[in-house]
């Protein structure tokens, strides 16, 4: 099967995909252009370049599968943000990793885009939930905050919330800033301020905290792969936060991630009351 007819399956079976065929479609061909080798069809043994896309947190969430893709007899060599690498290495079934930008010049027998795994046509998903990216950082009594996503990020105006009500919700908390670039000028100055000038600065500060409660952004999808307890503000548009456990609201795909979900149209204000009850709980 080409990848264009794979496009065709995806476009019938996923809304998302009949959302942005077009730009899929147009990245699949330039994909094309790039490799030289057939597509990785979940049956051929060899090496993969396993090419992750997308934003930080797309790829943080994606990279999980490469232990899925060794587990067949493969050597898996990922291609990344070259920002993610340092801590991509110590995923297990990656044994290479390579930016997205280099021009390829090592050997490898197949490829496979992101786009194609995300969605479990190719490979069914085994999904455990547990951590797959670690620290040995020591934990703290920190509750780290994450009130801003990228303003250019999909569906940023439904993930944004008024910032007080976050503040309210944790005053008298120990805090610790997990907002980096856009919004930092937002922080109280009770809400300690740290290093967040590279990802394995970020995955330190995380993984010291107990917990961390953040927006849909990918802080979410980091602090869930360091197994750190995670409350994810999601808005109705968001697709990785669809399907959690409905009997307790914990994500399907990071066990120790509990989604609160905004409903379209409705104010902000009970989801954070609730966090706050929750918080008062667990002190």
């Amino acid at each position: 099967m080409n990848p264009q007819e794979i496009c065709d399956i995806y476009v019938e079976k996923c809304d998302w995909w009949k959302h942005h065929e077009a730009t899929y479609r147009s990245r699949i061909s330039y994909y094309i252009s790039q490799f030289d080798k057939p597509l990785w069809n979940a049956k051929n043994k060899g090496t993969v370049i396993f090419r992750l896309s997308d934003g930080f947190g797309d790829q943080i969430f994606t990279v999980r599968r490469a232990k899925e893709i060794a587990a067949l007899g493969n050597k898996v060599i990922v291609s990344c943000s070259k920002e993610l690498m340092s801590i991509f290495a110590g995923v297990e079934g990656v044994s290479d990793i390579i930016p997205n930008d280099e021009k390829l010049s090592l050997h490898y027998d197949y490829w496979l885009p992101s786009e194609f795994i995300m969605i479990p046509i190719l490979m069914p998903h085994k999904n455990s939930g547990l951590p797959y990216i670690f620290s040995s950082n020591e934990k703290t009594e920190k509750i780290g905050l994450r009130w801003r996503g990228h303003p250019n990020g999909h569906c940023d105006e439904e993930r944004r919330f008024p910032v007080h009500l976050m503040f309210n919700a944790v005053a008298g908390k120990k805090c610790i800033s997990l907002q980096r670039d856009h919004g930092v000028e937002l922080r109280p100055d009770w809400v300690e301020e740290v290093p967040l000038t590279n990802w394995e600065e970020t995955v330190k500060q995380i993984s010291s905290c107990k917990l961390v409660i953040t927006s849909d952004t990918s802080i979410s999808h980091l602090s869930g792969a360091l197994g750190v307890p995670t409350w994810v503000l999601a808005p109705h548009t968001s697709s990785y936060w669809d399907y959690p456990n409905t009997s307790n609201d914990i994500s399907m795909y990071y066990n120790s991630v509990t989604v609160f979900r905004h409903d379209q149209g409705a104010s902000w204000r009970p989801l954070f009351k609730d966090i706050q009850r929750r918080l008062n709980n667990i002190d």
